[in-house]
């Protein structure tokens, strides 16, 4: 096969199903999940007073949480319901079992890396970030013209999981931080992707927050904006 007809086809022709099937089958997965909705909508509030009062045992909580959501999705969403349109997701489940590993490692360290939630701008981003993914999120296939019931939550589908664990882990000290990045920004990627050839409007969406995640921990080491406890 020459490299002319490699450029012939578009992202769209590698997919195994249409777009009314993949938003059916957020449906779907939201109706067998419910109503765990809420649980976990409640736990991503929690992270954000997490960061507005960081401490140790903050910092080993969030990270546990977090590790937690990451093997829920492993398992429900692409081991047992990704899975049926797509033979692929079974070749992510590992991978997003090793973010919940290494998420896992980072909160049971003997000495874990601290939440510091930057002052000023840097902060106020990272916490935004964090509430657009736990709380405006399951609303965006809704506005970009899909059922209500199609909407993704945090916790139970990867995007806004990936998104809020973006959030947190740019306000962690340390370069552990980087590590815990690279799972979360190659979904964001993926998923990017995958929107697009879907024709998805708000395909941008998830890779933006990520890039924007990823510049706000390079721009600065952040420091406690109070004491850790």
């Amino acid at each position: 096969m020459t490299f002319g007809t490699w450029t012939s086809y578009d992202l769209s022709d590698f997919l195994l199903f249409s777009g009314r099937v993949y938003w059916r089958m957020y449906a779907a997965y939201n109706e067998a999940m419910w109503p765990a909705h809420i649980v976990l909508i409640l736990g991503g509030a929690a992270l954000i007073a997490g960061l507005l009062r960081p401490g140790r045992l903050q910092s080993r909580l969030s990270l546990l949480g977090l590790a937690a959501v990451w093997v829920l999705i492993a398992w429900a969403f692409f081991g047992e319901t990704y899975q049926t349109i797509n033979w692929a997701a079974a070749y992510i489940v590992p991978l997003f079992l090793v973010q919940a590993m290494l998420l896992a490692i980072a909160a049971l360290w003997p000495t874990p890396p601290r939440l510091a939630l930057p002052v000023g701008f840097i902060g106020a981003f990272a916490l935004s970030v964090l509430a657009v993914a736990v709380f405006a999120y399951p609303f965006l296939a809704w506005v970009t013209g899909q059922a209500w019931q199609s909407g993704e939550v945090f916790g139970l589908t990867p995007d806004p999981t990936a998104i809020a664990t973006l959030a947190v882990t740019a306000c962690l000290r340390g370069p552990v931080r980087w590590l815990l990045m690279i799972v979360p920004l190659l979904w964001c990627a993926a998923t990017g992707l995958t929107l697009h050839a879907l024709g998805a409007p708000h395909f941008f969406v998830a890779p933006a927050l990520g890039l924007a995640a990823l510049l706000a921990s390079g721009i600065a080491s952040p420091p406690l904006n109070r004491p850790a406890a």
